[in-house]
């Protein structure tokens, strides 16, 4: 086998899975995601560079169709790159019943997390914008994180304390009785 060969197979599987990930993994199935509460500001130059990466990405695709030489091996860089922008071009929502990372692109609610699936939450030690929380996820307890803005630090708190502390003090008034 080729290196050639070997290489489109890998990236076919890449491809493949990046796709499943991307598209079908993460996808929320829920119909009501509530009213958005807080929508966390993204990094502007990280989205302009995506934004150029991805017109110059489309401009190779269509000169090499326009000029006949692409290649299977081009056309699945293309594609595995495309797959890529998309997954990197989400950004962070709060709403009054969770939180997830919603696409730029379509109204897709990716990864998202209902507030009474939240365990515990907590800010980490040494970097102080990354928010680590814990789900429970059909019995299964999953950690996740969340790397959050120096600016929209205090309101991340504020929505996390207020809706999981509140899941937390309706516990313990249910066990009391």
């Amino acid at each position: 086998m080729s290196y050639e060969k070997m290489l489109v197979g890998v990236l076919i599987f890449a491809c493949l899975a990046q796709f499943y990930l991307t598209f079908i993994k993460g996808k929320s199935n829920l119909k009501d995601f509530g009213k958005e509460v807080f929508r966390l500001r993204v990094n502007a130059f990280k989205f302009g560079l995506l934004g150029l990466l991805f017109v110059f990405i489309m401009f190779y695709l269509f000169y090499s169709l326009i000029k006949s030489n692409a290649t299977m091996l081009g056309l699945l860089i293309v594609l595995y790159v495309l797959f890529a922008i998309l997954d990197f071009s989400k950004i962070k929502i709060i709403t009054d019943k969770g939180f997830g990372q919603k696409s730029i692109y379509y109204k897709g609610l990716y990864n998202f997390s209902l507030w009474e699936n939240i365990e515990s939450y907590q800010w980490h030690d040494k970097r102080k914008t990354m928010l680590i929380f814990k789900i429970n996820k059909e019995g299964k307890l999953i950690t996740r994180d969340w790397e959050v803005s120096k600016m929209d630090l205090e309101e991340v708190d504020k929505l996390f304390n207020e809706n999981v502390k509140n899941k937390i003090e309706v516990q313990e008034i249910k066990t009391l009785d």
